[in-house]
């Protein structure tokens, strides 16, 4: 695939599912493990992600992790 000049092979990708039921000022990011979080709702997913199949997909694992959450 090739996007914005780029070519691209592929990606792998890992499905993590967290229940965070602490505040923000409880997240401590490491430096060189995550460059920013983001909290959003549910319905606002398809807003993030990049290709045209991964709402389906990304939104078939969320409900398998977290069955309300659809």
């Amino acid at each position: 695939m090739t996007r914005d000049g780029k070519d691209y092979e592929g990606s792998e990708r890992y499905f993590f599912g967290f229940r965070f039921i602490g505040s923000d000022n409880e997240i401590k990011l490491q430096e060189g493990e995550v460059r920013a979080y983001k909290w959003i709702p549910f319905v606002q997913l398809k807003d993030y992600l990049l290709f045209d199949n991964q709402l389906r997909e990304t939104s078939e694992k969320i409900t398998e992790i977290f069955p309300c959450a659809s």
